[in-house]
């Protein structure tokens, strides 16, 4: 099984203080984690990381009988003056966690970032309410805003996921069919983006609607029409202007195992494209949004990489 990764960018107000949240879930053979790193500017490194080992794999269901998922607290530097402020207190429970293919659960589970200030909301991730508020003694639970998520699929002609465009509205299904000649790319089993002589636009953008609103795809196939291989790029980003602008944010940082990872993967095609995959994802920091502090506007970027199987 290869290694997969789901990253997720979130923006939030900690203690009254903008934060970003990097969520990064990593799954393998004989590991299964989350890494989570806090940072108070887009154009600044982490200042505060940890890692949660989520093992047992749900692929090991044997061994989940014996050993199950954490149910746990940490302490945690704060990102904004980690030598000067108390620790943020980190509370979650992945026991009981729903997985499907992605390394990201699916449902029964929490995790929550609380500052030590009275009467501050818990940023919250999941969907176990009650049992998160009991943790950290009924706080207010804030979700983050999701800016930027990148996630890896892997398939032959057909690839797919399902994913939101943006913090809020329904989970959508999103399909790539590629040929020799044609690409399709639906949503909802609608096509929304029909590429013909695939040798000619092998890298191209259209606007679309989906749901009622702007949505530009980007696209990157060089790989597979050159080298037979490899991987292609999807870039969906959602509407966040004035007067219906699309705009969004780079992917998420990439960094560690993901980005040991995707250098690998890159090197052994046997066609690399100019515009590689790394150079896709490390635009991390470049924002559509001003400000010193690496502010984004209320756009969304979500950044696809489509693996070939071998």
């Amino acid at each position: 099984m290869s290694q997969n990764f789901v990253t997720c960018l979130y923006q939030a107000d900690l203690g009254g203080l903008p934060t970003f949240i990097t969520l990064t879930w990593s799954k393998c053979l004989l590991s299964h984690t989350l890494s989570l790193s806090l940072s108070s500017s887009l154009s600044s490194p982490s200042t505060t990381s940890t890692t949660i080992n989520l093992s047992p794999s749900p692929s090991s269901p044997l061994l989940s009988l014996f050993c199950p998922a954490p149910r746990h607290s940490k302490s945690l530097p704060c990102p904004h003056h980690p030598n000067n402020h108390p620790p943020l207190s980190l509370f979650f429970d992945f026991s009981k966690a729903h997985f499907s293919q992605s390394p990201e659960p699916t449902s029964n589970f929490f995790l929550t970032i609380l500052s030590p200030k009275s009467k501050t909301p818990a940023l919250f991730f999941g969907d176990l309410h009650d049992e998160a508020r009991n943790r950290t003694h009924n706080a207010c639970l804030l979700h983050p805003k999701l800016l930027s998520r990148r996630e890896h699929v892997f398939g032959t002609t057909d690839y797919k996921t399902q994913a939101r465009l943006g913090s809020l509205g329904h989970s959508h299904e999103i399909a790539i069919e590629c040929g020799k000649k044609e690409m399709v790319v639906r949503v909802d089993g609608v096509a929304v983006v029909r590429v013909e002589r695939l040798e000619w636009k092998f890298r191209g953008n259209e606007r679309v609607r989906v749901g009622g609103f702007g949505v530009e795809i980007f696209w990157d196939v060089y790989n597979w029409v050159f080298g037979g291989g490899g991987n292609g790029v999807f870039v969906f980003r959602t509407e966040g202007g004035e007067e219906g602008e699309v705009v969004g944010v780079g992917g998420p940082p990439v960094g560690g195992a993901e980005r040991r990872m995707l250098r690998k993967k890159t090197l052994s095609s046997p066609s690399r494209s100019p515009a590689s995959v790394l150079r896709w994802g490390e635009r991390s920091g470049a924002t559509s949004g001003s400000g010193g502090s690496g502010s984004p506007n209320s756009g969304f970027s979500l950044h696809l990489y489509a693996w070939k199987k071998e």
